[in-house]
């Protein structure tokens, strides 16, 4: 069975017209040592259910 993923997160806010870039997981850690994104103006990303993002057109996340 996989470890549970503990982590901490943190919070930005982005304007409609600002240019988003960067690294936007550069202050998020995990016990793990894995990043990912669990929310994007105000929906889950990946969710299975509900009014989650699948999908982040033109956002390039680090591997």
């Amino acid at each position: 069975m996989a470890s549970p993923i503990h982590a901490t997160d943190d919070s930005a806010t982005f304007k409609e017209t600002d240019v988003i870039s960067g690294n936007l997981l550069s202050n998020d850690s995990s016990d793990n040592g894995h990043l990912f994104l669990g929310a994007f103006d105000g929906a889950s990303v990946g969710a299975k259910a509900g009014n989650g993002i699948v999908t982040l057109t033109g956002l390039r996340l680090p591997a």
